[in-house]
């Protein structure tokens, strides 16, 4: 049994899919998602969002949720599931990792494997890319967003720009994590003009601030399409058509990392240098980058 633990939001939950699928033993072998830590979603955004469970739109997953029958032996409290929980734990590979620092996985062979952290590097899974590219296949889009996924996929040099900001900006949040600013747009716009040789990109640009984007975003280098109309429950459409784009800037955030490495198009993916505040270094943004990715400086 391998069984992975789920939080935060859909970028996140893929990640923890993705190394647990990359140590599935055998074709009829399933993983079991631990969505204990997820919730409705919060409504105060001066708390650390908690995330509904995302991934049941994805039907090729190997993978079912934790079932009543494990749940009570991992949290029940009289005497025979405490037993039963004792022989789990016994028969149980613990990967767990502390931070963001990419940590070797060294599975045993005991029957079961539990993984726990937020394993944010395709270090885990590059492997398996095309069974991953299988298994987060989106469901069909109704006919709006089918309308705009052919429009960029017949655009050449499509080009994907995510800004976060939201949660970001909360009393929880803003002291660990930097809000993207304008330098580093600015400055991956006029890196994708030089090694495109085009003065105009044609750029679709998905935000959770799209009053916010509307009003700094005006540049004659973009004709952007504000992409701003599918709401949290329905953001799966949002990472469909950022991978349909040839091109990417990514935010700081899973969320566009994954729009960003499921396209096939072979375009340029951009990433800010800064992920996280300089005095919250949890890891080396090398760890998330994939290598063929540009990383772009800017100031802060």
């Amino acid at each position: 049994m391998i069984i992975t633990r789920l939080a935060g939001g859909l970028g996140n939950q893929m990640f923890h899919y993705a190394i647990a699928r990359r140590h599935l033993r055998s074709s009829s072998e399933k993983i079991i998602l631990d969505t204990r830590l997820l919730k409705e979603l919060e409504t105060d955004i001066e708390k650390i969002v908690q995330r509904p469970y995302y991934l049941h739109i994805f039907k090729e997953l190997k993978a079912e949720p934790l079932n009543d029958k494990l749940n009570t032996i991992l949290t029940g409290k009289d005497i025979f599931n405490r037993i039963k929980k004792l022989f789990f734990i016994l028969n149980t590979a613990y990967v767990v990792q502390n931070g963001m620092t990419p940590i070797k996985v060294d599975v045993t062979n005991k029957r079961n494997i539990f993984f726990i952290g937020d394993f944010q590097s395709e270090l885990y899974f590059k492997d398996i890319r095309k069974e991953l590219m299988c298994d987060f296949c989106f469901p069909d889009l109704d006919s709006k967003n089918q309308y705009i996924k052919k429009k960029i996929l017949n655009t050449p040099n499509a080009l994907s720009i995510h800004v976060r900001r939201g949660d970001y900006h909360s009393l929880s949040n803003k002291n660990i994590f930097t809000s993207v600013n304008l330098n580093y747009y600015n400055n991956s716009i006029k890196y994708l003009q030089q090694q495109l040789g085009l003065r105009k990109l044609e750029a679709y640009l998905f935000t959770d601030d799209i009053e916010w984007a509307k009003t700094n975003f005006k540049s004659d280098s973009l004709n952007i399409n504000f992409m701003g109309e599918n709401n949290s429950e329905n953001g799966w459409k949002d990472m469909c058509l950022m991978a349909s784009c040839q091109h990417h800037i990514i935010a700081n955030s899973s969320f566009s990392w994954w729009g960003a490495w499921l396209s096939q198009r072979g375009g340029i993916n951009l990433a800010p240098q800064h992920w996280y505040l300089p005095n919250s270094n949890f890891f080396s943004i090398k760890d998330i980058v994939p290598e063929s990715w540009v990383i772009i400086d800017y100031p802060l």
